[in-house]
């Protein structure tokens, strides 16, 4: 039976011939298509039109070679634009006026100025991507969103016209381009009828919205040679960063980037991720010198929704050069070349001053994908296999990788991930640092070659100058290994860079030639290109394919490594071979030959020239060059710090270790500090309090039966004064005071301002002063005076030189919630708290408080304490000598009222009670003594914490619409949980979350219906029964997360049946015991079962009930594997079926199934399936029984189901195959 593939293919074949009788091949991701070739007249008997009256725009043009520049300008000449090509010498092609066109073809193959072959329209098929015609067999496309792009913005007023006319509706989702819209509920006709449309590009699976790759801590990345004294040397300067998530969401950043953020595009809904983000591209040390420097705090930063903004902000708001970042991720496995990367690469291209980076991701045991074992092929986004930007690996610290972070290659087999970066715990904050260098680069390209920067330049360099990490050479974990930014510095500054132009055809090629000194122990050369955008569905992205090959003075040839990306040796090391796959090409050699090596450039197949390229290159010799510390790098005792270098030598065997040595100052001799593993690139030291004082502390790194050696710079150690504080604050004048240093006589005290964009040092008064009075005029200019908010910090420098780090900031605005230990300037109090309102450390001759709006001393002295009794707004003035100082205002709130348990209970919602303190001990939790906090209400059906805050983080008080006062963790807050009211019927209460730290009791009015154990577990179907709207749940919780479930069971309760239980025997069959009222003879009783708690189909057994007996069981002697659903039912005399409550439970054996989460907000759902559950279909219901699409990927073994198309609410997931039938509840809540 032929395949629906194969039906499409052989429906859309196209009849007849230009010039020659053999078939037409196009070169796709779903094989060589043989498409049959027809004349002009032929074409045109086939139909012109699109749709309505539209006339076609777009042909598949086929060439029986590459077209020369003489030709392709020939083509254009009638106005006809090549635009993507396809392998196989196929080029879709945009007709201005198609009737016109052909003609004007026609005539130039006539006349054979052009090898035309071919004139088709492109197959359906081939739009649709792979992924997606996975699911056309399955009959899943509905309730999928489908992304359809075309291939020109001004194409989409057609397409939404076309899409009216089909009545869909669409819509133009966040993470689509400018071409693309979304669809859902689409079927298989009306997708073939749309992608064969022929302005209509591709059609694929929407990704939808991505989430953070989360990742903590970060180091130095190796920049600090590079932008130390980034008001001197380069910290890109002159560059904007775009980040593609909002940011901004604390003050300490917004310090930090004072001055160089863009005061027009900007994100308002801002979040801490995409702020850490910025933090590591951009932060300048304004706040924290020691802890918040940033790759490049030269940089100004923006906010870019997608990659469509970005190129609009550049090319209409003259916002360039641009660097720009994306560290989130999609499902893993997503590796194939789509929509969103073509139109990066274009990006990148077409702007010339655009580069853009994306985390690889932190999963990267996920799979198995793609047909490569788990761990491979299982990138988080498809966008991320763009070819002229950077995916980015992560490390911890240098010359080591994170295992854990996703791994390449491609679908078509290229290299990702790009390079690495130490990102601290994962790909998030890796990414961005390589941005951070990108942007130090175009800097200092520009300062090198006076002219805009070159982002295929800047990522060649980067590329070719990291260092290589995981095993020799490069591979599809960490790509071309660490970034070096020193080296790559200097590679720009010492122009050890190329460029060229390959042009139009196949017949291109260059040379040149490079020295290699004596004494290099490696060799770099490296040919990049930014290649044109790929074509929909094409076997490969690349486009054009240009060659390189070194030939050494020998006479050898050396050709580029290459992988072999087939799932078998996916980890093999490179070989020397011809790359075509690849927009970058690199040959190394280890311990060269000196002399003269010609390079050859060879423009192998150009069909989209000319094109730009970059050849670059690096002679490492044999070293060891020091990176950290830097000259002058400044350090307090009790400080970690990482000492790195740069290391080349490919002599060295286990036994040529590396010493370290540390020389504290240059009276002492340098001290071996540790002996390290001979490829070892770091060592972390901390300072230790014994340090003297120091500016000329060093260490020296040597490699043991080698005479290779470096000596670091000078580093600075000393002690930062403390307590800074401000004394005065007047219009002429401000007063500083800190405390000294006991051992820094003769030294001195250096004051620093924030000025537009960084701090600076203002003024310094001599050891042992404490104290320093600022006049506005000194410090500001003639005539000015102290206005708005300044900030000042204090540094010392000892008689050695050594220049402490500066201390944190003070600020003129008192409340200023930057400063440690200010008084915010609200407070709402709770019971027992106090808020103590002071002036500070101002000097004064006296101080008055007054109650805002009200002329009357309140108080006197520097303190004035508040209670939940004392609300209000206050301030102070003092007086000294001629100034008078007026102070902020401070509003002091009480929390709400103190409210008993016993109080309103909820109406058909939850009352959410907050207590501080409590234990598990308690009863109540909250103990005799509650601290009541705050409330908030939900309607939700049942209760999960986590809806409204994190349990490890700040607690209740951040939920939506809580009441109250601040909670500072949740780990000591007591909750109560009370609802009172539900709409009458049967319900199943599960505890999805407890961990001991939970209570509940369900009430019918003023019976109790259940009690559970006092430090409840984790539980499923821990009550079942009848609620209605005098049912009361009550719930206790400590400190912990905590999950009540409750799932309305749509069947009536039989007012004869007692009891009902249902139970796992030890031969795994399940016993049913029930117990009645009353007799009923000669009466039959029926059990059913089910595995979804909906489709009771089989019965498991049936029983005539005697008169006299009450008790009886019946068993299920063949219960499904997983969970099992009982209910019983019987014919009341007056003709009414009577049903049960549903019992369940589970009867597993060694096969083991994992569904997770149960609970997911973005849709994705895992199922883990054991042996034994090959070919196990999975079937989505929701809580009508209804049965409901979902997208469902994967294999035998591991499957992600979808159910972002869904609307939000409970499903129920069955899994079956002929042996096994489970059943899980899942929650999808976005």
């Amino acid at each position: 039976m032929k395949t629906l593939l194969q039906n499409l293919l052989v429906s859309m074949m196209l009849a007849g011939g230009v010039h020659h009788a053999s078939a037409q091949q196009l070169l796709t991701e779903k094989g060589t298509i043989e498409l049959k070739r027809q004349t002009v007249g032929e074409y045109r008997q086939k139909g012109l039109i699109d749709f309505a009256a539209y006339q076609k725009q777009y042909l598949l043009l086929s060439f029986d070679r590459i077209l020369t520049a003489e030709q392709r300008k020939a083509v254009e000449s009638i106005g006809i634009v090549l635009k993507d090509w396809y392998p196989g010498n196929g080029y879709i092609s945009r007709m201005p006026e198609l009737d016109k066109s052909l003609n004007a073809l026609e005539e130039l193959s006539n006349r054979e100025l052009i090898p035309l072959s071919g004139i088709t329209d492109l197959p359906a098929i081939i739009k649709i991507s792979t992924a997606l015609t996975g699911f056309l067999d399955q009959q899943a496309l509905f309730g999928k969103a489908i992304m359809i792009s075309v291939y020109d913005t001004a194409d989409m007023p057609l397409l939404t016209e076309y899409l009216k006319q089909l009545g869909l509706q669409y819509t133009r989702e966040a993470y689509c381009g400018d071409n693309a819209i979304v669809i859902k509920n689409i079927s298989k006709e009306n997708l073939t009828s749309i992608t064969s449309l022929s302005f209509v590009a591709s059609a694929e699976v929407y990704a939808g919205t991505p989430e953070d790759e989360w990742a903590f801590k970060l180091f130095s990345n190796q920049v600090l040679p590079v932008n130390y004294q980034y008001t001197l040397g380069a910290s890109g300067n002159g560059v904007y960063f775009g980040n593609y998530e909002t940011f901004g969401v604390d003050t300490a950043y917004d310090f930090n980037m004072k001055g160089r953020q863009h005061p027009q595009f900007f994100g308002t809904d801002v979040n801490g991720h995409g702020t850490s983000c910025a933090a590591i591209v951009g932060a300048a040390n304004n706040y924290n010198e020691f802890e918040d420097r940033g790759m490049a705090p030269g940089v100004t930063s923006l906010y870019v929704d997608w990659y469509n903004i970005a190129e609009s902000r550049y090319l209409n708001d003259n916002i360039k050069p641009m660097v720009s970042n994306h560290s989130v991720g999609w499902s893993a496995g997503q590796v194939s070349y789509n929509n969103d990367a073509r139109q990066l690469d274009r990006i990148t291209r077409s702007l010339g001053g655009y580069l853009h980076s994306y985390s690889a991701g932190n999963n990267g045991d996920s799979g198995p994908f793609n047909g490569y074992s788990a761990g491979w092929a299982n990138l988080t986004g498809d966008i991320k296999v763009n070819k002229n930007n950077f995916t980015v690996h992560s490390a911890a610290r240098p010359g080591e990788h994170h295992e854990w972070t996703n791994n390449g290659p491609t679908a078509d087999g290229r290299l990702k991930p790009d390079v690495c970066a130490e990102g601290g715990e994962g790909s998030s904050y890796a990414s961005p640092g390589v941005m951070g260098l990108a942007a130090i680069l175009y800097e200092v390209y520009t300062n090198t070659y006076n002219t805009a920067p070159r982002s295929d330049v800047v990522k060649a360099v980067i590329l070719n100058t990291a260092y290589d990490i995981d095993k020799k050479g490069i591979d599809f974990k960490t790509g071309f290994g660490t970034i070096n930014p020193i080296r790559a510095k200097r590679t720009i500054e010492q122009q050890r860079i190329l460029t060229g132009v390959m042009p139009q055809g196949s017949a291109g090629a260059a040379q040149y030639v490079l020295n290699v000194p004596a004494g290099t122990s490696e060799a770099r050369f490296m040919l990049y290109w930014h290649d044109y955008q790929g074509a929909s569905g094409a076997v490969k992205a690349l486009v054009n394919d240009l060659d390189m090959y070194l030939v050494a003075p020998t006479g050898d040839t050396l050709r580029p490594w290459v992988l072999n990306p087939t799932p078998s040796t996916v980890y093999d090391l490179p070989l020397r071979k011809k790359d075509t796959l690849n927009n970058v090409e690199q040959v190394t050699i280890d311990n060269p030959l000196a002399g003269n090596y010609t390079v050859y450039v060879n423009g192998t197949v150009v069909p989209q020239g000319p094109q730009d390229y970059v050849l670059t290159y690096d002679m490492l010799p044999y070293h060891i060059e020091i990176t950290n510390p830097v000259s002058d790098y400044r350090i307090p005792a009790g400080k970690n710090m990482m000492f790195t270098w740069n290391l080349s030598n490919n002599t060295a065997v286990n036994t040529d270790s590396l010493e370290l040595y540390l020389q504290r100052n240059s009276g002492e001799a340098f001290a071996l500090l540790a002996t390290l593993a001979p490829d070892k690139k770091y060592y972390e030291y901390t300072i230790p309090a014994s340090f003297p004082h120091s500016a000329t502390a060093r260490i020296m790194v040597k490699q043991r039966n080698q005479s290779i050696v470096d000596t670091s710079e000078y580093f600075q150690v000393m002690a930062t004064p403390a307590n800074l504080a401000l004394t005065r604050i007047c219009a002429d004048t401000i007063g500083l005071q800190w405390d000294t240093l006991s051992n820094n006589t003769g030294g001195k005290y250096i004051i620093y301002r924030l000025g537009e964009k960084y701090m600076y040092p203002v003024d310094s008064v001599a050891h042992p002063a404490r104290n320093i009075r600022l006049a506005a005029t000194s410090v500001l200019g003639a005539g000015q005076q102290w206005t708005g908010t300044q900030y000042f910090a204090v540094a010392a420098r000892h008689t050695s030189g050594a220049l402490s780090i500066r201390s944190l900031p003070v600020s003129t605005m008192q409340t200023d919630p930057l400063i440690n230990n200010s008084v915010p300037a609200t407070s709402t109090l709770c019971y027992g708290d106090t808020a103590k309102l002071t002036v500070g450390s101002l000097q004064n001759d006296s101080v008055q408080w007054f109650r805002m709006g009200n002329s009357t001393v309140l108080a006197t002295g520097t303190q004035l304490p508040r209670t939940i009794y004392d609300t209000g707004s206050y301030y102070f003035k003092t007086y000294l000598n001629n100034c008078t100082y007026t102070g902020p205002a401070y509003t002091v709130n009480a929390g709400p009222a103190n409210i008993a348990d016993t109080a309103l209970w909820g109406n058909f919602e939850w009352l959410v009670s907050a207590y501080k303190d409590g234990s598990t001990g308690s009863n109540p939790y909250y103990g005799t003594n509650p601290k009541y906090y705050g409330k908030f209400r939900t309607d939700s059906l049942g209760f999960n914490s986590s809806d409204y805050y994190a349990w490890y983080s700040s607690g209740p008080s951040t939920a939506a619409g809580y009441q109250g006062c601040d909670f500072t963790s949740a780990t000591n807050a007591t909750t109560v949980y009370k609802r009172k009211g539900f709409t009458a019927g049967t319900y199943q209460i599960n505890l999805r979350r407890a961990a001991g730290k939970l209570k509940m009791t369900i009430y019918n009015g003023s019976n109790t219906q259940y009690t559970s154990p006092n430090n409840a577990f984790t539980v499923n179907n821990i009550w079942t029964g009848f609620l209605d709207a005098n049912s009361t749940i009550r719930v206790e919780a400590y400190g912990s997360h905590n999950y009540i479930e409750i799932v309305p069971l749509a069947v009536p309760l039989s007012a004869s049946l007692k009891r009902f239980e249902a139970t796992t025997m030890s031969n795994k069959q399940v016993a049913l015991d029930f117990t009645l009222n009353a007799t009923m003879p000669h009466m039959k009783l029926y059990a059913h079962q089910s595995s979804d708690a909906h489709t009771f189909e089989r019965i498991v057994s049936s029983i005539m009930l005697l008169e006299g007996t009450h008790t009886y069981r019946m068993i299920d002697e063949h219960p499904a594997e997983g969970m099992n659903y009982y209910r019983l039912y019987w014919t009341n005399d007056d003709g009414n079926i009577q049903y049960s409550p549903v019992n369940n439970v589970m009867v597993t054996d060694k096969t083991p199934v994992k569904v997770f989460p149960t609970l997911s907000h973005d849709g994705k759902i895992n199922v883990q399936l054991g042996a034994g559950w090959a070919s196990t279909q999975c079937l989505i219901t929701n809580m009508l029984g209804q049965q409901v699409s979902a997208v469902i990927v994967g294999n035998d073994y591991h499957k992600v189901i979808s159910l972002g198309a869904l609307p939000p609410g409970m499903y129920l997931l069955t899994l079956k195959n002929p042996g096994h039938t489970q059943v899980f509840k899942v929650i999808y809540k976005p």
